[in-house]
């Protein structure tokens, strides 16, 4: 290993013309660069910082693949790592920069000789998961992979007490952290118990997925907060009702056999499962419980991490009690940011029907005559019904009788019928 390495402080820029000498071949996309693959015969490689002065945000996929490297020094803008980009390279050790925000699914795998991986800083989390490191001693070495402050894989637990318990200072147990790929037995069906420290701050999707022996759930709280991030199918499938947790297997079937009455929704947004019954998914609409109404899910792909991040786990420990937590004044910020007011709409309604009774009200009386006419156009009654309810197809409330007039005449549904009553 070079003596340079992990040590650089100075930025290396290179021209197109050395990039390719020293067997970097890369593409400029607008201010950034990206290696699309490497051509050189180095064992000890430096990616340069930037090519023509832009950046190297980018390594490309399968870029160094089976390329008898045994150390990289990577770029210190590097944002994303592509798939299989390091594939079977001799690498022993690999340090990563503080700007990364993604490694792609076994852009590290089959690194026979990869046992250290180091990140600089501590990040509250990036898009990456233990199939990045697939086939490496670097994954397999410990019971419990921690990458920074984010713990990536699970390959055993205590044999006797079947407890995973998650290391006090980890801040994110990330997707898929409890997965067979590897395992000669499985380690899901150990684990009857967990226990969360209060550290921990997000649980990224179907971290804990296969726990079907799972028992019980121990969060820890602290006088600040007893909240934390829980990303969707954390336990298992949610939206499977004829799945394992209708059996009564896994986490949730458990839960949902203990019948411990009904939900309730707090003006404050707390959202009390003490009957916790499956979802069901259709189309772009979460249905629960919650007082039959729907919760809706943005389909705007920049929107939908945002609204998972939104509904929280809490644990009460005095009464043993979990809270699935949707902060309403976050859901509210979101809706301002979808760009599609028919999703906008749907979103204000349910923020009507439920804790932000105002605000969102408020919105839907400002749009009313956009929001009549995309109800008509879809035929859609029940929301037709809803703005009736809320007294927002009155003319003091903006709603244009004239405009709706022209809709019953141009669509002729039943929706339409339905509005003649109301003008």
């Amino acid at each position: 290993m070079p003596e340079h390495y992990g040590k650089i402080t100075e930025f290396k820029n290179i021209d197109g013309k050395t990039a390719n000498e020293q067997g970097f071949f890369f593409r400029i996309n607008g201010q950034n660069c990206k290696i699309m693959t490497y051509k050189g015969k180095e064992e000890e490689v430096r990616i340069p910082d930037a090519i023509n002065g832009k950046p190297v945000k980018v390594i490309g996929k399968r870029a160094f693949a089976k390329k008898n490297i045994r150390s990289v020094v990577l770029p210190n803008r590097l944002k994303r790592i592509g798939e299989e980009a390091f594939f079977q390279c001799k690498l022993q050790s690999l340090k990563l920069p503080e700007t990364i925000e993604k490694i792609e699914e076994n852009a590290f795998s089959e690194c026979e000789e990869l046992t250290t991986v180091m990140l600089k800083g501590k990040r509250k989390s990036f898009d990456v998961s233990w199939h990045a490191f697939a086939k490496t001693p670097y994954i397999k070495k410990t019971d419990l992979v921690v990458l920074g402050n984010m713990l990536i894989r699970v390959n055993d637990v205590d044999e006797g007490t079947k407890t995973l318990k998650i290391p006090d200072g980890i801040a994110v147990i990330t997707k898929a952290a409890v997965d067979n790929g590897e395992i000669r037995y499985n380690v899901a069906d150990k684990i009857t118990r967990l226990k969360i420290p209060a550290s921990v701050r997000k649980i990224e999707e179907k971290a804990f997925q296969r726990l079907y022996r799972l028992n019980e759930v121990e969060v820890e709280t602290t006088p600040r907060s007893c909240f934390l991030c829980l990303e969707k199918e954390v336990f298992g499938s949610l939206f499977n009702a004829l799945g394992y947790y209708s059996s009564g297997f896994g986490f949730l079937g458990k839960l949902k056999e203990k019948e411990l009455g009904n939900m309730t929704l707090y003006s404050t947004g707390n959202v009390r499962f003490e009957n916790l019954k499956l979802a069901h998914y259709s189309g772009s609409v979460f249905s629960t419980c919650c007082n039959e109404w729907d919760i809706y899910i943005p389909k705007s792909e920049t929107c939908k991490e945002a609204f998972w991040e939104s509904i929280q786990l809490k644990y009460q420990t005095w009464n043993s009690q979990f809270y699935f937590r949707l902060n309403l004044e976050d859901y509210y910020n979101l809706m301002m940011k979808v760009k599609s007011l028919r999703e906008q709409l749907q979103m204000a309604t349910f923020l009507a029907l439920n804790g932000l009774r105002e605000k969102g009200l408020l919105f839907l009386q400002k749009h009313i005559n956009k929001a009549v006419e995309i109800a008509i156009k879809e035929n859609d009654t029940e929301q037709l019904k809803l703005y009736a309810h809320f007294h927002l197809l009155d003319e003091e409330k903006g709603f244009r009788i004239r405009h709706g007039k022209y809709l019953i005449e141009k669509y002729q549904n039943s929706a339409g019928e339905y509005l003649k009553n109301w003008i």
